[in-house]
């Protein structure tokens, strides 16, 4: 029975060693578990473009499950890799007889396999799953491209609806003035009560669409916090950009406070916070002009310098064949439809293996031991049906990736192609635009002014402010344009 124990012991260390190798590769579920916290955003906070760019980046889920993917087909690159490991093979036991020659038998046996040679059918694995994983790889970076544009398409979402914000309180402001001068003159009998009527009107609409404004900003500000990942997020407020940087005339405190004015109708006059500095001239530390109406108009012009995109359109398509990820990811794909074919057609082929075991079995010391060397040709059991329609799948799946690439290049091609030509023509309006806005302002500065002495009638007046607030949001929203023009085109080219 000693003996016995000590062949039990020494197979159970065997054991131990051999099964320890798997506590290596363990997977940690804590390490599973332990992911990134999501990025948060401060109260009061001002964020510019690469703050809201990181804070995405951070908590996109799908960069995660893009991720994982890679992590996948590492695991899965790993696995093919395995056959030209060693294979170990460990087997024991014991038997009790009675009544006969040898009642007790300890066996024992150790045994190495090893692959020599299969005709490339292992490394056409191993290919398979590279271009797998490298595909996964540009996958990643085409989620992250798509991201950073998305935020990007919110930012200046967001700053636009600021300035269109502004620009409607000042129309709103000059209305609400012009209706009480209106009332004045009617009230000392050198204006009909018409004009008092249209003011009215005017203002009550302007009033409308300033409240529209400060909607289409909160739906902005809810359009980047979605493309950011942030379900609960504090006020923030961005800043501008150089492709974005006209002045704003209010604060969002300020705008707040004036937003509350308008929606309470108790409370629905806007200017008489502001007057002190309009009288000024000066408002939110912006450049602005006093007119005639002792009203501030805010120069949206100034400080603004548009920098046109140079770029032609054929180094642009070339851009994007080198950069696209998502070309690159079909590109990885057909590589490996190729190797999946290879390795179809390699299915007739033998293993070459050789193996080595050692072993010993007995009753009594001296056991007896034996070591055995040897090699083998292993054919497989092939079904032909089989084998065929798998090569015939493997060709369908390459002439599909095929198919797929010169999509994909013809759908780079149009997009920059379009994004190329939108950018182009926006250049073109944008310095006309600025001239309109010029123009606009001073037509209305001129109705202005002889409105305020009596020379003038309301419908020149109400005419002149609504070419100019047209032509201030025509140009902002040429700016905007350009922008989108320009980061889709940047997006297109696989520029991030």
């Amino acid at each position: 029975m000693s003996f016995q124990k000590k062949v039990l012991n020494s197979v159970f260390c065997i054991c131990l060693l051999f099964f320890a190798q798997n506590a290596v590769f363990a997977i940690d579920e804590e390490t599973i578990e332990n992911k990134p916290v999501e990025a948060k955003v401060s109260k009061d906070v001002i964020l510019n473009l690469d703050d809201c760019i990181k804070i995405a980046l951070r908590n996109s889920p799908q960069i995660e499950i893009s991720e994982n993917e890679i992590l996948l087909y590492k695991a899965r690159l790993g696995q093919a890799k395995s056959d030209y490991s060693p294979t170990l093979g460990l087997s024991n036991g014991y038997s009790h007889t009675k009544n006969s020659l040898i009642d007790e038998l300890v066996l024992a046996n150790l045994s190495v396999n090893q692959l020599i040679y299969n005709f490339g059918k292992t490394s056409s694995k191993i290919k398979v799953q590279k271009f797998n994983l490298k595909s996964a790889d540009f996958g990643l970076e085409n989620v992250i491209l798509q991201t950073i544009y998305n935020v990007k398409n919110a930012y200046y979402g967001v700053l636009f609806a600021k300035v269109e914000q502004d620009i409607k309180l000042r129309n709103a402001q000059l209305a609400e003035r012009h209706y009480e001068m209106a009332k004045g003159f009617y009230d000392v009998g050198m204006k009909s009560y018409i004009d008092v009527t249209n003011a009215e009107v005017t203002y009550n609409n302007a009033k409308i669409e300033y409240v529209q404004a400060m909607t289409n900003y909160r739906n902005a500000i809810i359009a980047l916090n979605n493309s950011m990942y942030l379900v609960d997020s504090a006020k923030y407020s961005v800043s501008d950009t150089e492709d974005f940087n006209m002045p704003k005339g209010l604060s969002e405190k300020e705008a707040e406070e004036v937003y509350q004015k308008y929606v309470l109708p108790e409370k629905n006059h806007i200017s008489k916070n502001i007057d002190d500095s309009a009288q000024t001239g000066t408002d939110a530390g912006t450049s602005s002009v006093v007119l005639k109406s002792g009203l501030v108009k805010h120069n949206m012009l100034e400080n603004f310098k548009f920098t046109p995109y140079n770029i032609e359109m054929d180094e642009a398509i070339k851009t994007a064949y080198e950069n696209r990820p998502d070309l690159k990811a079909l590109l990885a794909k057909e590589k490996s439809a190729k190797e999946s074919l290879k390795l179809a057609k390699k299915e007739y082929f033998p293993d070459l293996n050789a193996s080595l075991s050692t072993g010993f079995m007995g009753d009594n010391f001296p056991v007896h031991h034996t070591l055995r060397l040897g090699a083998s040709l292993n054919i497989p059991t092939v079904n032909p049906m089989l084998t065929k329609y798998k090569i015939d799948e493997s060709k369908v799946n390459l002439s599909t990736a095929l198919a797929n690439i010169n999509l994909q290049k013809q759908n780079i091609f149009f997009d920059v192609q379009k994004a190329h030509t939108n950018l182009k023509e926006i250049e073109r309006r944008i310095p006309l635009l600025d001239a309109t806005v010029k123009q606009a302002f001073q037509n209305f500065e001129l109705a202005d002014g002889r409105y305020e002495v009596g020379l003038g009638n309301y419908i020149e007046l109400q005419d002149a402010q609504t070419d100019y607030n047209n032509a201030q949001l025509a140009y902002a929203q040429a700016v905007y344009d350009y922008n989108m023009a320009r980061i889709y085109l940047e997006y297109s080219m696989g520029v991030k």
